[in-house]
């Protein structure tokens, strides 16, 4: 198994900080964040989802490409993928971040399913997405890099039955599924072997994180005073490390683990170095 971290992560380091100080603390390889920074939040301080330092910008993301796999490869890193934000009917999206992918030697780049918010019945949704990932799939052959969409908590594949519903019957070499056992806290949970054995081929990478949900002690009679899903150190919260990389091997994964810690206990650098070394621990 081989560790990265998804620079969603790092936003008070640019890219090249990031190679260097992974490739200092022992990761082989960087899981990049891919979208368009606002022209709102550059000006406002740095944050994980607004003025992101660690962002490679979707709009310039080809003609950086190569200044990028250069940077990564010096480092003495991989470029372990691609995590978008556009939705799969975004295929311009789609298309842009593949043709960066193979420049960039991305084996797989993250293209997401819809949100559901119960305004539009989750039928209508599934025949959409599933009609978007049969054409995806013809992309990503061609490319030759997997897209893969993510058990996220608000869309339409929270859980490892949801998203292998959604591929099933297309080709695993072009689509597969980002586990991450830690969104799954807040929805879409099911026993971590069964998940694994239930994606089956289209297992293709893990995010690792954890979260836990906490009381609200001032809620009012009547209110629901339980919140889902606050982030919390690796070694703290509901997911059970240890025992989840014990059954990545007996399924056979040999993948990456990429970190997604959105915990502030740690600063970057600390939690960096804390992250895989207590990983390597469980192993």
């Amino acid at each position: 198994m081989k560790f990265s971290i998804f620079t969603v992560m790092l936003p008070e380091w640019d890219l090249q900080t990031a190679v260097t100080k992974l490739a200092h603390y022992g990761y082989d390889g960087v899981e990049w964040r891919v979208t368009n920074t606002k022209p709102e939040v550059k000006s406002a301080p740095v944050s994980y989802w607004g003025h992101n330092l660690c962002t490679v910008e979707l709009d310039t993301i080809l003609e950086n490409a190569e200044k990028i796999r250069k940077m990564t490869d010096d480092a003495g890193l991989e470029t372990a993928g691609l995590a978008g934000y556009h939705r799969v009917d975004d295929v311009a999206s789609t298309e842009k971040m593949l043709a960066a992918a193979r420049i960039m030697g991305a084996p797989l780049i993250r293209v997401g399913t819809p949100h559901y918010d119960g305004k539009t019945h989750h039928d209508k949704l599934f025949k959409a997405a599933r009609a978007g990932y049969e054409e995806t799939a013809k992309l990503a052959e061609k490319a030759g890099v997997k897209v893969c969409l993510e058990t996220h908590m608000g869309i339409i594949t929270a859980s490892a039955s949801a998203s292998r519903r959604l591929l099933d019957g297309l080709n695993p070499d072009a689509v597969g599924v980002i586990y991450d056992p830690g969104n799954m806290v807040t929805e879409g949970y099911e026993e971590s072997k069964m998940a694994m054995e239930i994606l089956g081929p289209y297992l293709a990478h893990v995010h690792a994180k954890n979260g836990a949900w906490t009381k609200d002690p001032n809620a009012k009679p009547g209110e629901h005073p339980w919140k889902p899903g606050i982030a919390v150190p690796l070694d703290e919260g509901v997911i059970n490390w240890k025992k989840v990389l014990v059954e990545l091997k007996e399924v056979g994964y040999e993948g990456y683990l990429s970190f997604e810690d959105f915990s502030d206990v740690r600063k970057a650098d600390e939690k960096v170095k804390f992250n895989i070394e207590y990983m390597k621990s469980l192993m």
